[in-house]
């Protein structure tokens, strides 16, 4: 019912002729940057994006959420609606994410990250879900490839999208692993001032690739083709790479 319910509401809120792009969570200090490039080119097409947890997202398009583009976190949730004929697209690789580690600075942070992991006085480890968040299952993956996963599961606390792994950090989590692009939000700057931060090596996980699909379902199909091929015009690229993502 109350899926139900975001359906009618999103479906009333969305004004005639916007484009409607359902857009992972990580884009979150990205999208605003991207939308004004975007509206300079096409000031004719309203935009309007909802932001979300990647997995959450795939369940509101299944339910038929008005959605006509879906920018993922990662590419298995597009190719998962691709498989069941709900996408106009086949699944391509916009941009790449990457991971971000903030500790509080009341810690021995000159230490390496899988022993700063193992400090007593870590008590709280915020990370998204796994089995949800694709940054959850590439910090999964860091984590076990240090061999530290299994040890520190009683420290870890989920959020269930990686927005929502920041807000943890943030509010109390002795260490916080968040998206890279986090750190270039204007509006979460002054709340780092206690952390530093560690940027992992990428060789720990594999690459976050994330994909963009035009939705089968669109009404717009001119204007959601005139933003799929922004995304990739060497000035939305650079946008991107403004905020810590990396070329597809």
């Amino acid at each position: 019912m109350k899926l139900v319910l975001f359906v009618l509401l999103l479906t009333t809120i969305v004004q005639a002729g916007s484009l409607r792009i359902a857009a992972a969570a990580n884009l979150s200090s990205v999208i605003i940057p991207l939308q004004k490039a975007f509206s300079k080119h096409h000031p004719e097409i309203p935009l309007r994006v909802v932001l979300g947890g990647s997995g959450k997202l795939t369940a509101q398009i299944q339910h038929h959420a008005p959605f006509d583009l879906f920018l993922s976190a990662d590419m298995s949730y597009p190719t998962y609606l691709a498989n069941h004929n709900m996408t106009y697209t086949q699944p391509q690789v916009y941009t790449k994410g990457s991971l971000a580690v903030l500790i509080l600075k009341k810690k021995n942070t000159h230490k390496p990250l899988n022993e700063l992991l193992l400090l007593p006085s870590i008590n709280h480890i915020a990370m998204a879900n796994p089995k949800t968040a694709p940054y959850g299952k590439a910090t999964r993956q860091l984590l076990q490839n240090l061999h530290l996963f299994t040890t520190l599961k009683p420290k870890i606390i989920y959020g269930e999208s990686i927005a929502q792994t920041l807000n943890y950090t943030l509010r109390g989590s002795d260490i916080g692993f968040v998206a890279h692009s986090a750190l270039y939000n204007k509006k979460i700057a002054p709340l780092l001032t206690n952390f530093d931060t560690i940027i992992p090596s990428k060789d720990l996980y594999k690459p976050i690739k994330q994909g963009v699909v035009i939705l089968q379902a669109t009404n717009h199909l001119k204007e959601a083709q005139l933003f799929y091929n922004f995304l990739f015009s060497d000035e939305a690229q650079k946008i991107f790479q403004s905020y810590g993502y990396t070329k597809p």
